[in-house]
């Protein structure tokens, strides 16, 4: 089960990071396209074949980050399979969580939050159960408004610092776990995106007016708040 886990691992990160080159062709910023050709075989491959070889590896650009992606759903499916098992609750589990990753990588890499990736999976959610506690009616109203009205006010009283990307995805967020489970996202989210800047402005690498892509952040407590959240509803 593991070695089929970490196989479907490799080759899932393998489309996440290809789909990040290959959608924002779509977004309506067109100068923002992938001048990238991507390799035609996971990163993972790409270095061991190097290190066989016996040669220095020249990285392409982003080329630790798809190494990254690639390691992080092999554990991502690693660690469902021994949790839940294969049931359908993991198949959709792995499915919101390639999700939310490419969304990050999409955004690390162009700062683009693609609405044709936004608007459907926000209709899904309002629909489909995607998490083991799906939540009520009510909480998914309550949860989408409660992060517009936080990220909205956010945007507003701060230009510049929150595209509206940002607040889409947030709302999706807000839906997916409803009110109160979506506080310990935004927690998680929030904390660890003010941990980062805080660390970029102490080592010289971020200043005041520069600005960080959020959404990898929001992306990152989402998975964590699928897996672990300690706020009931």
């Amino acid at each position: 089960m593991l070695i089929i886990a970490i196989i479907t691992g490799l080759i899932l990160g393998w489309i996440i990071n290809r789909m990040s080159d290959y959608l924002p062709r779509f977004a309506a910023n067109k100068n923002k396209r992938s001048a990238l050709e991507p390799i035609p075989y996971p990163a993972t491959v790409a270095l061991v074949m190097r290190v066989m070889m016996h040669k220095a590896h020249q990285a392409q650009r982003w080329f630790w980050l798809h190494l990254v992606v690639e390691w992080s759903t092999i554990f991502m499916l690693c660690f469902l399979c021994l949790w839940l098992g294969l049931t359908g609750e993991s198949l959709i589990l792995c499915g919101v969580f390639a999700f939310l990753m490419l969304i990050a990588i999409i955004d690390i890499k162009y700062r683009l939050i693609l609405n044709v990736m936004v608007y459907p999976a926000t209709v899904a959610v309002l629909f489909v159960p995607l998490t083991h506690a799906h939540p009520s009616a009510l909480q998914m109203g309550l949860g989408g408004v409660l992060v517009f009205c936080i990220f909205g006010l956010t945007a507003w009283l701060k230009p510049g610092q929150l595209g509206g990307g940002d607040i889409k995805l947030a709302i999706f967020i807000g839906f997916l776990f409803g009110f109160p489970q979506v506080l310990w996202a935004l927690l998680i989210g929030s904390g660890t995106g003010a941990g980062m800047a805080i660390a970029m402005l102490l080592t010289g690498r971020y200043s005041r007016k520069s600005t960080i892509p959020y959404a990898p952040f929001l992306c990152l407590g989402a998975m964590i708040a699928l897996i672990y959240n300690p706020i009931l509803g």
